[in-house]
């Protein structure tokens, strides 16, 4: 059971991914990107223009398997950092990433 509920980023493969957060400041972004790697994510900023509104970088949480471990994982970052995420499958043709 223990190993059903431990989540970490090393899971390879993984085709579902977590957005933690949107910003318009790239240091912003960085900052929760530290945080959320030094919990033993693997993450990355995306940049994203968006038409009317500029510039906005997400960070995204990569390598989850399931859509329950990728949650798992959102409620664990989301107690540490105080942002909710978004859950994506990264498999399906509506992904924007």
């Amino acid at each position: 059971r223990e190993a059903e509920t431990k989540v970490t980023a090393k899971e390879s493969k993984g085709k579902f991914v977590i957005q933690a957060a949107s910003m318009k400041e790239r240091a912003k972004a960085d900052e929760l990107n530290k945080k959320i790697k030094d919990m033993g994510f693997t993450t990355r900023i995306v940049e994203n223009n968006i038409p009317g509104k500029g510039k906005w970088f997400r960070v995204v949480v990569e390598g989850f398997s399931s859509k329950a471990n990728a949650q798992i994982a959102a409620e664990k970052i989301s107690g540490k950092t105080g942002v909710p995420g978004i859950i994506k499958n990264i498999n399906t043709p509506s992904n924007n990433n």
